[in-house]
């Protein structure tokens, strides 16, 4: 049995269109990606798409491109595709988000007069205790004119009240 095969036969020449199973129409390539005809021939005028012949591309090639393509614009709008910190940037625009959304419903309430501001709160309190304090103060006074107590009385009264009034003041 004799072979006659030449070896230039099974040399695969690169500037030849590659075979048909590789190879597929504009608009077929257009139907594979979900995009128009149009957009195809927009592509290849944009150099993304190299024809190997009238209407017919590298399939592979092809679609390399074409994804590629898409990295690129996906990293120039700030959202690239394999960023291992993406995680760490959705949490903290989450945290940035909550916090912008504390501050307004904090603005809300004000503008409602629903809260009121600290030193608001401190001063009508201070007043309070201080009206308190003077009016416990003065019921040992009161109380040995109408009881008729003689001056012992009234500073071992007036010694309890401040006894317990520091009590308080010092949280016990």
């Amino acid at each position: 049995m004799k072979n006659n095969t030449d070896l230039s036969e099974l040399l695969i020449d690169l500037d030849l269109p590659a075979p048909d199973s590789e190879t597929i129409s504009e608009a077929a390539l257009a139907d594979l990606l979900g995009i128009t005809a149009n957009r195809v021939r927009v592509l290849t005028q944009e150099g993304i798409f190299k024809r190997i012949a009238p209407v017919t591309y590298h399939r592979r090639t092809a679609v390399r491109s074409y994804c590629e393509n898409l990295r690129e614009h996906a990293s120039r709008a700030g959202r690239p595709t394999s960023n291992p910190d993406n995680a760490a940037l959705k949490v903290e625009t989450l945290k940035i988000a909550k916090q912008k959304a504390i501050k307004l419903e904090l603005e809300n309430k004000a503008k409602k007069a629903e809260l009121i501001p600290v030193a608001d709160v401190k001063r009508a309190w201070t007043t309070l205790a201080i009206d308190l304090r003077t009016a416990i103060m003065a019921i040992p006074a009161r109380l040995t004119t109408q009881l008729g107590l003689d001056r012992e009385a009234q500073a071992a009264l007036e010694s309890e009240m401040r006894l317990a009034l520091e009590e308080i003041a010092d949280g016990k």
